[in-house]
């Protein structure tokens, strides 16, 4: 039987809420078989660029660390290797919120959705992970004991904190690029899977997602 490849996506945004850098992963079977991260040229060199929030990547980019492409390059890359129906990414509401808004002003209105196949079904890792792990009682106690509870006393629901918790490793930092984010994103989402139990994917805002896990939570 032929293995599900599930790809992973991660985006970087400016606060003008554009696109400036899209990484993504291929997985099969918890291993990554292909990996691929960009910078959007129109946004990072052009009249839509505001600031830079994470790093500067002149340096990456001129030693071909990294490769600078239009959107619509990499809209097209990403689209023509795409495999499968799933499309899963941390948070996926925002990603995909992000990235239909930056192909609708980038391609000015000529496209008004990111993803080609309009059969494509984006997953939210996040929302299935309140119904796996984040419940569990072990990861409780963990919250409490790292002190990574919200104002309300219910833990925090993050990427990182979804990976310091999975990889034992209290003190883990996000390098917020979209290939290394990507790639952590993956590794939540395979510790998801071995629960093989039927969940949610549906995405959802933060908000609600805390809304319903902290019902879930009262239990």
């Amino acid at each position: 039987m032929k293995k599900t490849i599930r790809r992973v996506l991660d985006t970087e945004t400016y606060s003008n809420g554009l696109v400036w850098q899209l990484g993504w992963v291929d997985v099969q079977d918890g291993i990554v078989i292909d990996a691929h991260e960009y910078i959007v040229g129109e946004v990072y060199y052009g009249d839509y660029k505001l600031d830079k929030f994470y790093k500067d990547y002149d340096e990456q980019i001129a030693n071909g660390e990294i490769q600078v492409l239009s959107f619509a390059q990499i809209r097209n890359i990403f689209n023509r290797t795409l495999k499968g129906k799933y499309l899963y990414a941390y948070n996926a509401i925002f990603d995909w919120k992000r990235l239909n808004k930056t192909t609708q002003r980038l391609s000015n209105g000529l496209a008004t959705v990111f993803t080609d196949n309009n059969k494509v079904e984006w997953r939210c890792i996040m929302n299935a992970a309140t119904q796996t792990f984040f419940k569990s009682r072990n990861f409780k106690k963990w919250a409490v004991e790292h002190k990574e509870l919200c104002k309300d006393k219910t833990p925090h629901l993050t990427a990182q904190v979804a990976y310091r918790y999975i990889k034992g490793m209290p003190k883990f930092i996000e390098s917020h690029t979209a290939l290394d984010d990507a790639r952590i994103e993956a590794e939540i989402l395979d510790k998801v899977l071995r629960y093989h139990r039927h969940v949610n994917w549906q995405p959802q805002t933060i908000l609600k997602v805390r809304k319903v896990y902290k019902k879930a939570m009262k239990k």
